[in-house]
């Protein structure tokens, strides 16, 4: 892509990739070091100062390990949004063929850090796809026949973002929503496109690797092998009920059985993965932390929760687990929600100049709609610490609230 800084064939590492996209899209300032590379390069605000540093994240995020130390000050970048360029580039090479297929399955959710696509140089027709997506429950596809775009001019775009973890794909409702074309016209198309989905799918899958065919990289551990087995599994659990030929029906066979000979081969009997209960509740957050930052908010979840049962009293872990109640979009319960807002309020009082809780406590505010309680914790946020590495984000959800700053 016109931009990018990737060299031809690189593919980036995943880990790296979601802690230079984390850095970037929160506008973040401080210094990145990896191993094996030459020296370290600054950010400011989430890019490189100049292009000699952009080469270098470039060629650094295709490696494992890419550390980033937050620091203050640093001056200004000279390439504005060139960074952006380059991620989309990357998010694409990172998203295999199998995720391409999967975006005509789900419903697209713009992720936290949604704010940062406006950054990206995508193309029209996928700003478009984003701007219509907001408040649907429908399934992508049936919202792409519905403003009349094709998959295939958006699907590299959107399988990118998702890449990222800027969107994400969650299921979708199966109705049809009222529409001119009669009941048994809408079963046939509906069956015409999963027979040619199963198509493309088996022509992918019979000539790619085990790790392609559950869509994680080489070096997945093992929580991530298992959710791309049941991923998969879903995926073909009930395919066959939906096509009217033998022909179909076999393909659904072939491809069930490709699916389970990978997970076979990896050894994926993980698949009923859960935190362990035995860890110390500061590594419990750290990793709890680190989900949230790739964005695996139900990871998050788990991990935060097992860190609050070792340490219900801990300042941080309140703020970080009442946060994650709040922010993630498949906690439903009210009553989850509602503790989460009290873990919140107990944080900040245990703990009132602790900004680490400040920040936690702001956005949880933003998400619930209470921008004054948000400008009230983002503006002592600033007092106790002017470079936090979030703040600008915040005042910028904050603005957006139409709170002033």
């Amino acid at each position: 892509m016109s931009g990018s800084a990737l060299s031809p064939g690189l593919r980036p590492d995943r880990t790296s990739l979601s802690a230079l996209v984390a850095v970037w899209a929160d506008r973040r300032t401080g210094r990145f070091a990896a191993p094996g590379a030459q020296g370290t390069v600054d950010v400011v605000d989430g890019e490189p100062r100049d292009a000699a540093g952009l080469v270098w994240l470039a060629t650094a995020v295709c490696r494992p390990g890419l550390r980033f130390v937050p620091m203050t000050g640093g001056g200004t970048a000279q390439l504005g949004s060139r960074l952006g360029a380059t991620l989309l580039e990357a998010g694409r090479r990172a998203a295999d063929r199998a995720g391409l297929q999967g975006l005509e399955r789900g419903r697209l959710v713009v992720g936290p850090r949604g704010d940062a696509l406006e950054r990206l140089p995508l193309r029209a027709a996928s700003r478009r796809v984003l701007r219509e997506v907001a408040g649907r429950r429908e399934p992508l596809l049936q919202t792409l026949d519905h403003i009349g775009i094709a998959p295939e001019l958006v699907a590299e775009d959107l399988a990118a973002l998702v890449a990222l973890g800027l969107v994400q794909l969650r299921p979708g409702e199966s109705r049809w929503s009222a529409s001119s074309v009669d009941t048994g016209e809408r079963n046939r198309l509906a069956i015409r496109r999963l027979q040619a989905r199963l198509d493309r799918d088996w022509s992918t899958l019979r000539d790619a690797d085990d790790w392609q065919v559950l869509g994680v990289p080489k070096d997945a551990p093992p929580d991530l092998v298992a959710r791309g087995a049941a991923r998969m599994r879903h995926r073909y659990a009930q395919a066959d009920e939906g096509v009217d030929d033998e022909i179909s029906r076999e393909t659904v066979r072939q491809v069930r059985a490709r699916v389970e000979a990978a997970i076979e081969h990896l050894g994926a009997a993980a698949e009923q993965h859960d935190p362990p209960e035995s860890p110390d509740p500061a590594r419990a957050l750290r990793l709890g932390q680190a989900a949230a930052v790739s964005g695996d908010l139900a990871q998050a979840r788990r991990w935060l929760s097992v860190a609050a049962r070792k340490d219900e009293h801990d300042p941080e872990i309140m703020a970080w687990y009442g946060w994650v109640l709040v922010v993630d979009p498949t906690v439903r319960s009210d009553r989850a929600r509602r503790r989460g807002l009290a873990l919140l309020a107990m944080a900040r009082a245990v703990a009132p100049d602790d900004p680490a809780v400040r920040a936690r406590c702001a956005e949880a505010a933003l998400e619930a709609g209470e921008v004054q309680d948000a400008a009230a914790d983002v503006a002592r946020l600033a007092e106790l610490a002017p470079e936090h590495g979030e703040l600008a984000r915040l005042r910028h959800r904050l603005r957006r609230a139409g709170a002033v700053t």
